[in-house]
């Protein structure tokens, strides 16, 4: 009885389960190979996004990638310590920008993130 249930469990897995919703950093295997099939590379979607950041003057804060999510390149800001009145660092999620069409969603969101995650 064990070994059928076992051969059933290895013939009706198709592989890892992978969840499409969940967050996708730079520099990941999987965020590579989510560029093989996106219609606006990662690259594009930097430009994209520079180029709104160039138009609205943030020149003061440093643009950052978060990660890629649901089709969607996730960007945004973070600020400079130095400026703030507690020394912080605030983050902010700005923008995302569809893998599908290349089309800028305006967020601008304060986020909870920790520095390590921007390595990724």
């Amino acid at each position: 009885m064990q070994y059928w249930l076992m051969a059933f469990l290895i013939v009706s897995c198709d592989g890892p389960y992978t969840n499409p919703n969940r967050k996708i950093f730079e520099n990941t295997s999987e965020f590579l190979n989510r560029q093989d099939t996106a219609k606006v590379s990662f690259v594009k979607a930097k430009e994209i996004f520079q180029k709104y950041h160039n138009e609205n003057e943030f020149k003061k804060l440093e643009t950052l990638f978060y990660y890629f999510q649901d089709d969607y390149y996730f960007f945004g800001y973070h600020t400079d310590p130095l400026r703030d009145k507690e020394n912080k660092v605030w983050y902010f999620l700005e923008a995302k920008i569809s893998a599908e069409t290349g089309a800028l969603v305006k967020l601008n969101e304060s986020i909870d993130w920790k520095e390590n995650n921007d390595k990724k």
